[in-house]
């Protein structure tokens, strides 16, 4: 019964993202036009691929050490939470100083790497806290937030909309404003109390493990 629960959860989940995702992108089409939507789709890309695969494997390695190792979840949950902070903090110096030379995002005020990095940070503790909620099988509840924050950032979007308040920034401040909650959500009620701390031991096994599994999403 569990198991067909979480499939019929993704299929569900799937299927509202996939809605929500497509009211969304008429909204934005509208409202902003070509040029516009364009705007965001390349924002949500830069900012969405340094999300992806700025970690260098720790998120892809998160579930194996939390079920199939004998550390514990809460030394693999406060060590590489721990690391997400701090690989956030030099990309978020390395994405500014190249901002400041102008060889990236130019054409963007600093106004929009802040969001994009917000962006990041958020994407970094949603992918790691979802790893926990597979790895316990609470995918019906990790559905749930998901499909909370699509709704509202569907709402923010509609209401911008309605009150002739869309542009750029705001359209991105929703996707990052969504991120922000469904990780809060998830980080809330995840079942372990974070303190920093840092294991290199266990980082050398995870980057082993999670490298092979980053490298073939990459390529």
């Amino acid at each position: 019964m569990g198991y067909a629960k979480n499939i019929s959860s993704n299929f569900i989940a799937e299927i509202i993202n996939a809605v929500i995702g497509f009211t969304i992108s008429i909204i934005t089409a509208r409202a902003l036009g070509p040029e516009g939507k364009g705007s965001i789709a390349y924002l949500l890309l830069v900012f969405g691929l340094i999300a992806s695969y700025g970690h260098f494997g720790i998120n892809n390695a998160t579930t194996y050490f939390q079920k199939r190792t004998t550390y514990s979840e809460e030394e693999v949950f406060n060590n590489n939470i721990s690391y997400l902070i701090i690989n956030f903090f030099i990309i978020s110096i390395i994405i500014f100083t190249l901002k400041y030379f102008g060889v990236i995002l130019s054409d963007y005020d600093l106004s929009f790497v802040i969001l994009g990095l917000l962006f990041v940070f958020f994407s970094y503790l949603l992918t790691s806290a979802t790893g926990f909620y597979i790895g316990n099988e609470r995918i019906v509840k990790l559905n749930q937030y998901y499909i909370t924050s699509l709704i509202i950032r569907l709402i923010l979007i509609t209401l911008l909309f309605i009150f002739r308040r869309v542009n750029v920034k705001l359209i991105f401040s929703a996707y990052v404003i969504s991120f922000f909650l469904n990780s809060f959500f998830l980080l809330r009620n995840v079942g372990i109390g974070y303190r920093f701390k840092l294991n290199v031991g266990l980082l050398k096994k995870e980057f082993q493990y999670g490298l092979i599994i980053y490298f073939s999403a990459l390529f």
